[in-house]
């Protein structure tokens, strides 16, 4: 197993892969996923089904329910994920499908992407003899850095395109807001990078050589921005120093700390841009230090200061997230809110104490009864 943060769902992940289980259930002290974080939105709905791609996309960018290398050992072999609270199992809970990741057709001739998509669909028993064929129907959803998988795994890759893309979604929707606060910003600005090949590798060069990831980018013609939500030995480290001293040999050094990255996470959610246009006036009193969009049309996220970063996520998930009741035709996305959740868990825990009383009265009704029929009559 693996130690630390997410270990032990990352390792329940692994050997439900190992073994080709049918579904993972992790259960936790927490209801699931919801659209926002419950702690500050206690209107934030329990997410009931989502995408693995959207599940990471919320994990990575601020929601803390799983660590998001849990996902995609499962998502690989096709494997749904169901979290559960330990505490209070009768809710509903959060599913997390693994269409996103159906990258492959086999190489019979039998099957196709297509029908791969539609497999995924029906509700089935587990699949196929051999142990590393999907159990939800059909082989491995997803390559990982297998070499060779037509000879070992008898499949081959298959791009997926927009429209199969768009039809393994399902309809454009918000699922939730995030954010992730203590990121760092950088901008790197020179005329140098104006129509230069391969500027943008030597700008990455030094985040290699310093061992720093970046999360989000954004580029013009004149400078590149970057985010780093961690920083080895933090920002008054040596790494950090590093890092900045080799990129003051490409251009001029702009850094900006502490700032937050508030992230809509959805799917198919440039379509859902005219949507989004009330909501815009959230920005009226925020500034936006830059602005991030996903390759793969999952996300889109803001740089603000810290200052503002409660304010702006409250005012998105309030224009953003349907109100309960209200679900627009998304009610396999949407479950309760979390404060209806705490409301019902409450109103059953005082029902069951009641009836525990009432039990309790009950017996020492019935010994009293008996002490009294078991005494001596009175002369």
């Amino acid at each position: 197993c693996l130690l630390g943060r997410g270990g032990s769902d990352t390792s329940a992940s692994l050997i439900a892969a190992l073994f080709a289980a049918h579904h993972l259930e992790i259960w936790t002290d927490v209801y699931g996923m919801f659209t926002g974080d419950p702690r500050i939105l206690p209107d934030a709905r329990l997410i009931k089904q989502i995408g693995s791609r959207q599940a990471e996309e919320l994990a990575t960018c601020g929601a803390k329910v799983l660590h998001p290398r849990c996902i995609m050992p499962s998502a690989m072999f096709g494997i749904p994920i169901e979290i559960r609270n330990t505490m209070d199992p009768r809710p509903e809970y959060t599913k997390i499908t693994v269409d996103e990741y159906l990258l492959m057709a086999v190489s019979d001739s039998h099957y196709s992407t297509k029908t791969l998509l539609d497999d995924q669909r029906v509700a089935g028993s587990p699949a196929g003899p051999s142990p590393r064929t999907s159990p939800r129907g059909g082989t491995l959803a997803r390559s990982g850095s297998t070499n060779n998988l037509k000879q070992d795994l008898g499949v081959e890759k298959k791009k997926v395109t927009r429209s199969e893309l768009k039809e393994l979604q399902g309809a454009p929707a918000f699922c939730g807001v995030v954010a992730n606060s203590k990121n760092v910003l950088i901008t790197v600005t020179t005329l140098e990078m104006w129509g230069a090949s391969g500027f943008l590798s030597k700008c990455f060069k030094p985040f290699e050589d310093w061992n720093v990831s970046v999360d989000q980018v954004a580029t013009s013609q004149s400078g590149i921005s970057v985010t780093l939500s961690y920083v080895p030995g933090g920002t008054d480290g040596d790494v950090f120093g590093g890092l900045l001293s080799s990129l003051e040999d490409i251009g001029e050094i702009d850094v900006v700390y502490p700032v937050s990255v508030v992230t809509v996470v959805g799917r198919r959610i440039l379509e859902l841009l005219p949507k989004m246009g009330p909501s815009f006036a959230a920005f009226k009193e925020t500034e936006v230090l830059m602005m991030s969009a996903s390759s793969e049309d999952v996300a889109l996220s803001f740089v603000v200061p810290e200052s503002s970063c409660q304010t702006l996520v409250e005012l998105l998930h309030t224009r953003l997230i349907p109100q309960e009741g209200i679900d627009e035709g998304c009610s396999v996305l949407y479950g309760p809110s979390y404060r209806q959740i705490e409301a019902d868990r409450r109103k059953s825990s005082a029902h069951d104490d009641g009836a525990e009383q009432d039990a309790l009265a009950a017996v020492a009704l019935t010994e009293a009864l008996g002490e009294v029929a078991g005494s001596p009559e009175r002369p």
